[in-house]
């Protein structure tokens, strides 16, 4: 364990230090005798060199006094005072000299002075080993005192720990014990939900054989149904395609677009164009001073929104799936809007994009019962020549003409035909189109469409119930400006 491993290490620790402190008393014992050993040797010495100066002297008085003993003597002992003066001192220097000697033999005798000189040495060797040990021996206490003050810290946050996780652990056994108690109540429900569920099980199977008698009922049900729908569905086709041509198989629709900056700048006075009702527009004849009145299927103001617009022709494209051909064109005057009606701008599309867009709706809708394709053709006729805009290389353009098929219809061989799957892909095959259209500025309008536009939308539905086809298409055309 972590704690109990930290205080053995933490105890281990403190013997080491007790025993350095120990060790430190001892050397400085030993110290202390070494410096009294010291000074004893130093003292020593100081009676050695004095003891040796004193020899000295007494050498020196020794001499004189033989010197003054000869001089006495060559002077033949002039008198027996001076003689037993002479012989006084003489005396009186051999003793001091015997003293002296003595000292100096006791002083030599053991030879202790060199010994001590070495051992006093050898102590101060030591004492320098015993300082730097003893300086050793403090860093290593300082290291084992940080250690251990880092081993509590240790043994601190350990202890923490330990309590935290106790702390965590008395929560999780609580939280565990509420789990089981929880656990065994979820076990009964679901003992009581299997009973119950059992039960439902046998009465269900009891009541079996006449359920399966309503299933095939309801069966027998559902295929009439169906017979039944395709039936109104045909009824449907029929009716609606009948409202259609009770409007008329061929309408003629109005569409009046505001006046332009240029016709703004103009002297006001009596408007060109009035409406009544919903389908009735004059025209203000200046030079006649007069209003001539025109009727027509549908009339669009200047108010009116491509989407209105929209409005009125979008029970077509439910025809066209149904298998009928449709065509819708625009004419009129370069400039009058023929082009912003049929193509549009991004922001704001025309019929072009707004017809397919509700092809796709209707074929998301019939999905169920019919398999719906989608495919688009778009040409131009400039100065009587028939162009494929989805072929951008005037290369690889080819000479196009109209024919006129076994059943009557007509049709330009060597098109490109694009299959379209989304409103997306619809917007990008326009794009393409548009820009390879021959435009040019006229006196009316700066980018007058010079030639006739072709969109040709193609359906081909196949019944899945009895894989019966059919063909619809839609000629969406928007011809040539006209200045006159």
């Amino acid at each position: 364990d972590g704690a109990s491993w930290q205080s053995e290490k933490c105890a281990e620790i403190e013997r080491e230090l007790l025993q350095m402190q120990t060790t430190d008393k001892s050397m400085q014992r030993q110290l202390q005798a070494a410096e009294k050993v010291e000074k004893q040797l130093k003292k020593l010495a100081k009676q050695y060199k004095d003891s040796d100066s004193q020899i000295q002297a007494m050498e020196q008085d020794l001499g004189s006094a033989k010197a003054s003993a000869v001089t006495s003597e060559s002077a033949q002992f002039s008198s027996a005072a001076s003689l037993e003066l002479t012989e006084a001192q003489t005396s009186h220097l051999e003793r001091r000299l015997k003293e002296l000697e003595l000292q100096l033999q006791q002083a030599d005798k053991g030879g202790e002075m060199a010994v001590l000189q070495q051992q006093n040495q050898a102590q101060v060797k030591e004492l320098e080993r015993l300082d730097a040990e003893k300086a050793e021996l403090a860093l290593k206490s300082e290291a084992v005192k940080k250690e251990l003050q880092t081993a509590r810290l240790r043994q601190q946050e350990n202890d923490r720990r330990l309590s935290a996780s106790a702390s965590a652990s008395q929560r999780l056994g609580d939280a565990l014990r509420k789990l089981k108690v929880e656990a065994s109540g979820l076990q009964v429900g679901q003992q009581k939900v299997r009973e119950e569920c059992e039960a439902h099980l046998r009465s269900i199977a009891d009541s079996f054989p006449p359920l399966a008698g309503a299933v095939s009922n309801i069966g027998d049900g559902v295929a009439k149904l169906m017979e039944r729908y395709q039936e109104v569905a045909e009824e449907r086709k029929k009716l609606h395609n009948l409202v259609l041509e009770l409007k008329g198989n061929i309408r003629v629709f109005v569409r009046v677009r505001p006046i332009n900056e240029k016709e703004k700048a103009q002297e006001s006075g009596e408007a060109t164009m009035t409406f009544a009702e919903d389908c009735k527009v004059s025209v203000f004849d200046a030079a006649a001073s007069r209003r001539k009145w025109f009727e027509f299927d549908k009339v669009f103001s200047p108010k009116t929104a491509q989407n209105d617009v929209f409005e009125e022709v979008k029970p077509l494209a439910t025809s066209v799936l149904d298998g009928f051909n449709v065509c819708i064109f625009a004419y009129g005057q370069t400039g009058s809007g023929k082009t912003f009606t049929m193509t549009g701008t991004d922001a704001n599309p025309g019929l072009n994009v707004r017809v397919l867009t509700e092809l796709f709706r209707q074929r998301d809708e019939r999905k169920s019962e019919t398999d719906i394709s989608i495919s688009l053709l778009v040409t131009e006729i400039y100065n009587e020549t028939i162009k494929d805009l989805f072929t951008t290389d005037e290369a690889k353009q080819k000479k196009l003409d109209v024919k006129q098929n076994p059943d009557g219809t007509n049709s330009v061989p060597g098109l490109t035909e694009l299959e379209v799957h989304c409103v997306e892909d619809v917007l990008e095959a326009m794009k393409k189109a548009q820009a390879n259209r021959t435009t040019m500025a006229t006196d009316m309008n700066e980018e007058s469409s010079r030639s006739h536009s072709i969109v040709q939308v193609r359906t081909l539905n196949v019944s899945k119930k009895d894989k019966r086809e059919y063909v619809g298409k839609i000629n969406l055309i928007d011809l040539a400006g006209s200045e006159n």
